[in-house]
């Protein structure tokens, strides 16, 4: 497996986020310390790693809006430059999704091959589906390991 990481956004004091916090990194869980580093701003992360059998899980942490979507369509982006099979988009860590983040993962629908949501979700980012009507817009599986396997 190829793990990505970029860096996005200004740390406290204005200097570029090089690399993940120790905060991020719990949030990840282990074995995430030696990536590239992470898309990251103050509230959100996104990481992204390629499977052995040319899948790409893009994972995202924390409070995604219109400030921040940017990292996630970034990481869905080169996901669509790789030729991805399959991307699965790991949300169980989203604790707040705006129509941003609806919008950019309605793009990477169109763009990709097979894209997949993979849980569990939050009550917040479950709404957001819901109330917009795009629930059926997407496959869903309730953890990666599911998403993978379909």
């Amino acid at each position: 497996m190829r793990h990505i990481r970029r860096s996005a956004g200004r740390r406290p004091g204005g200097d570029p986020a090089h690399a993940l916090s120790s905060e991020a990194v719990a949030r990840l869980g282990s074995g995430h310390e030696n990536l590239w580093p992470v898309l990251e701003n103050n509230s959100a992360a996104v990481v992204t790693r390629t499977t052995d059998n040319g899948g790409h899980i893009v994972r995202a942490t924390g409070s995604l809006d219109d400030e921040n979507a940017s990292l996630l369509e970034d990481a869905l982006e080169q996901a669509d430059r790789e030729q991805s099979r399959m991307v699965v988009v790991d949300l169980s860590g989203v604790s707040f999704a705006d129509s941003t983040v609806l919008h950019v993962l309605l793009q990477a629908r169109r763009r990709s091959r097979r894209l997949v949501i993979a849980g569990p979700l939050g009550g917040v980012v479950l709404r957001l589906f819901e109330a917009t009507g795009t629930r059926s817009a997407f496959t869903f599986a309730p953890t990666v390991e599911a998403a993978l396997a379909l």
